[in-house]
């Protein structure tokens, strides 16, 4: 398509001189519609292109999408489109003229879903829509007039929006913050702001051994002064020592396999509320559903 910023990986192709089957297999719990979906297109296209065999056919192209972990949901794990070739070729041209446009250097951010994969951190777009979409205004935020300022006044729509809006209102306050930031080094001032420093650590002035020296001379004994941790499991495949010979010596990958397996105790981390499409698994708290109702109580428990 005239472009090198433009590809992928198609899962599955299927090929036939009358017939082309594209399918792409998602992971994710976000339901994803094979209907007008680009990247199946673009694959279509890509599975096409320089095939003599499909210059001057009409045949039929069918794009699938097969995403397994639906049916947790109850949804249908299969999402099928069929269109015929040149109603493919017009909508690649429509794509083909929307990637052009994009090389604009003032093209304008336009934001939608697509947004939770974009690694374009500085889009004030993007974060003026996920505040709209929660409910907070930058005008609310500096009155303090929240329009819900009782979490449990809260709606389930407006918790899930705002939660989702969160990742994107913490990352355009951090680039603010940086770029704030930048000005104040380059000699600029912010009304109304100001630079200082953060919380700042504890260190010792002088090396170990002259510490030591000094801490020995207000009586304080080597063993107290100095403090043994026996290594983190996080720490243990990065471990390294010498032995008497001069040697160094680090564990064997089986050495690190037996270790977490045997000796390394996982817990679990806190409870954290998160958007459907994390990767990891949904835990249930409600177990009410996995219970039948009793419909006869025996005469002995009434």
């Amino acid at each position: 398509m005239g472009r090198n910023d433009c590809k992928g990986t198609c899962d599955v192709q299927i090929k036939t001189p009358h017939y082309i089957e594209i399918i792409d297999y998602k992971d994710g719990m976000v339901p994803v519609s094979a209907e007008e979906n680009p990247q199946l297109m673009l694959y279509a296209v890509g599975a096409i292109m320089g095939d003599k065999r499909y210059e001057s056919l009409i045949f039929r192209v069918q794009m699938t999408i097969i995403q397994p972990k639906l049916t947790l949901k109850g949804m249908d794990s299969l999402s099928s489109w069929i269109v015929d070739s040149q109603t493919l070729g017009e909508k690649a041209d429509d794509l083909k003229l929307a990637a052009q446009a994009t090389d604009d250097p003032n093209a304008p951010f336009v934001p939608g879903d697509h947004c939770k994969y974009c690694r374009h951190t500085a889009c004030a777009a993007r974060a003026n829509v996920a505040m709209e979409k929660s409910g907070i205004s930058f005008n609310s935020l500096v009155t303090n007039d929240l329009p819900t300022a009782e979490p449990v006044s809260l709606t389930d729509e407006q918790i899930k929006n705002i939660i989702e809006a969160a990742p994107m209102i913490k990352q355009m306050i951090e680039t603010a913050e940086a770029e704030a930031l930048r000005r104040f080094e380059e000699g600029k001032q912010i009304d109304g702001l100001k630079v200082v420093h953060g919380r700042g650590t504890r260190n010792w002035a002088y090396d170990d051994l002259e510490m030591e020296a000094k801490l020995k001379k207000m009586g304080i004994p080597k063993t107290s002064a100095y403090v043994t941790k026996l290594v983190s499991p996080a720490g243990i495949s990065k471990l390294k020592w010498q032995t008497r010979k001069g040697e160094v010596k680090s564990l064997s990958d089986r050495q690190i396999k037996t270790l977490e397996k045997d000796y390394v105790k996982k817990s679990e981390g806190k409870l954290t509320v998160v958007t459907e499409s994390d990767h990891r698994k949904g835990i249930t708290l409600n177990v009410a559903p996995m219970f039948q109702p009793v419909q006869d109580i025996p005469d002995w428990l009434a």
